[in-house]
């Protein structure tokens, strides 16, 4: 669960991931809180670890990025800060949403957020707002290229998908 505060014109969203608390502030103007939750939301940069993906989001611009592995010890509480973010987000989505996946690996409990990441982005197609989903691969995995292709399948919508050379991607 993410807590927002507000004090001395700066607001910070704090929520934890994996172990670890995730912080980000930002400086704010105007007093409503929709405003507030607005200008904290567009942008949050999560770096990644050797379990956990890098997950960069660019509200304004309508650019979503997960890359790396996603093996976490608790993956709902690793998606959770995320997962609140998209849904503030699809409320009131940029003119074109692109969420880029570059994943080398990921377990399954991770597979679930992804999906249903995908299946929140569906909903911009059933609002007629222009998207695009582009999954990266490593031009040799076969797997990851299938699972991209069954999500496609599972969610209904075409991906843009995009091989590269081992170790070029990322």
């Amino acid at each position: 669960m993410a807590v927002i505060s507000v004090s001395n014109k700066l607001v910070t969203l704090t929520s934890k991931v994996g172990k670890r608390p995730f912080i980000y502030e930002a400086n704010y103007r105007h007093s409503c809180v929709h405003c507030i939750k607005n200008q904290i939301m567009e942008n949050i940069l999560s770096e990644g670890s050797p379990k956990t993906p890098r997950i960069i989001v660019d509200g304004e611009n309508g650019n979503i990025e997960i890359a790396g592995r996603s093996n976490p010890e608790n993956a709902r509480e690793f998606f959770a800060p995320f997962m609140e973010w998209l849904a503030a987000y699809l409320v009131k989505p940029a003119e074109l949403t692109t969420i880029t996946i570059n994943l080398e690996h990921f377990n399954t409990s991770s597979s679930k957020y992804v999906l249903d990441v995908l299946k929140r982005i569906k909903k911009l197609a059933e609002e007629d707002k222009a998207f695009k989903i582009i999954w990266m691969y490593e031009d040799d995995d076969d797997e990851m290229l299938d699972t991209a292709e069954a999500y496609e399948a599972m969610v209904g919508l075409k991906f843009e998908k995009i091989g590269y050379p081992e170790h070029g991607g990322k």
